[in-house]
């Protein structure tokens, strides 16, 4: 039986060319301080535009490029019932409206944290809970028109 040499990946030697220097790199992941607020707050916004983005359908609108504005009867519509395809302009409103709710959402948050005053804590908080109210409201009308259930 011949015996079989096992291959140490520590003594792997990789093959360099001549009159090269060989780079000695080491990687290693990138460190991000979230002790500091303002890498907290970018960290935040940038999450947020990216959940927004993925809810909106951005990627089926990038590889499968929807139409702006189909008309019908002669008059355009921003939202259409009884259609399976998004339009660019259904996609531009959805985003802004998921938008308008982190936005009160955040609004909330930071009111409730930051703000010591009552009666500015008392508007942030209701300024958050309409822009919430209004984008959910305006979310759950246009997915009934898009299903049929309301007519436009």
């Amino acid at each position: 039986m011949a015996r079989e040499r096992k291959i140490q990946i520590t003594n792997l030697r990789l093959p360099w060319i001549p009159g090269f220097v060989k780079p000695n790199y080491k990687l290693k992941m990138p460190e991000i301080d979230l002790s500091d607020p303002k890498n907290r707050d970018l960290l935040f916004v940038s999450i947020i535009v990216f959940t927004a983005l993925m809810a909106t359908g951005f990627i089926y609108m990038w590889v499968n490029p929807p139409p702006a504005l189909i008309s019908i009867q002669k008059r355009p519509a921003v939202i259409l019932p009884n259609l399976d395809r998004q339009t660019l302009s259904e996609g531009i409103v959805v985003f802004s409206l998921m938008l308008m709710a982190i936005g009160g959402l955040y609004l909330i948050r930071k009111s409730v944290e930051v703000i010591t005053e009552s009666e500015a804590r008392g508007l942030w908080l209701g300024l958050g809970y309409v822009l919430v109210l209004i984008a959910f409201l305006s979310l759950t009308y246009f997915l009934m028109i898009k299903i049929g259930i309301i007519g436009t």
